[in-house]
């Protein structure tokens, strides 16, 4: 069972670290892109629908291990 729970926490870990580069990504955009912000354009780099795939490819591979 603690086995699990340790399993269980370095998933958050991770999940908590993409959130972050994400949110970094997301204001990095915006820096660069200050006039974007104000007209609601601002894309990423990436294809979103992509980067979603990547994240729950990461997360069923957590859940696998």
């Amino acid at each position: 069972m603690k086995e699990l729970e340790r399993e269980l926490d370095v998933c958050r870990q991770d999940v908590e670290r993409q959130r972050e580069q994400v949110t970094r990504r997301e204001d990095l955009l915006l820096k660069q892109r200050p006039e974007a912000k104000s007209k609601g354009k601002v894309r990423a780099v990436e294809d979103p629908k992509e980067e979603q795939k990547r994240y729950e490819q990461a997360v069923e591979e957590k859940k696998g291990s």
